[in-house]
């Protein structure tokens, strides 16, 4: 478990890069004492990197003070939107994978 600060991707981005979980929460769940803000605009939250989702979620409900249990979201009919600027100039084994998980 470690604590960060993200303005536009400092949990997310290596969180994804390294196979951890992130999470940058939405603005004012976490105490932001002690950070100083890159930007005036609510961009900069504190969040956790852990091994696991569950990790996280402990971590989210120790420090929101939050005990509510989490619920599975259903994936059917859940729709995806990829960017075509991510899917350029990629590796072609990257690319069989993305397109084959679609």
């Amino acid at each position: 478990m470690a604590i960060a600060e993200e303005t536009l991707g400092s949990i997310r981005i290596p969180a994804t890069m390294c196979g951890l979980v992130g999470l940058r929460p939405t603005f004012g769940r976490y105490p932001n004492d002690g950070i100083m803000p890159l930007t005036d605009h609510k961009f900069d939250q504190v969040g956790p990197f852990a091994r696991c989702v569950d990790d996280v979620a402990l971590f989210d409900s120790v420090v929101a003070g939050d005990g509510t249990p989490l619920t599975a979201t259903p994936l059917a009919r859940l729709r995806i939107g990829i960017a075509d600027f991510f899917m350029s100039n990629l590796d072609p084994e990257v690319e069989r994978v993305v397109s084959d998980a679609f």
